[in-house]
């Protein structure tokens, strides 16, 4: 997988389950992104669940969603293992 324009949102409002503005400015800042070529990862709070981590692909945007806090170790590893696949769809890892 080609890395070399790529970038990593973090942020704990993401829609569609939050939409106040930093959501909305969020999924405007990876969309606008990803329409200009980059590979966008966004790691986004979720609500209600304490465990695994929920992963959504819309074209060349990804989203991890993880129960926040989390350790930081635990959301690198995540990201680490969906780098290692080739395929993105909705999953539970």
């Amino acid at each position: 997988m080609d890395i070399g324009k790529s970038l990593i949102l973090l942020t704990h409002d993401y829609p569609p389950y939050v939409f106040g503005g930093t959501a909305i400015y969020s999924q405007q800042l990876a969309e606008g992104l990803a329409d200009r070529g980059w590979a966008v990862y966004v790691v986004a709070g979720r609500v209600g669940f304490r465990e695994g981590v929920a992963v959504h692909r819309k074209g060349s945007i990804t989203v991890l969603r993880v129960y926040f806090p989390s350790s930081l170790v635990e959301i690198i590893d995540s990201f680490n293992s969906l780098l290692r696949r080739s395929e993105y769809e909705t999953e539970k890892i």
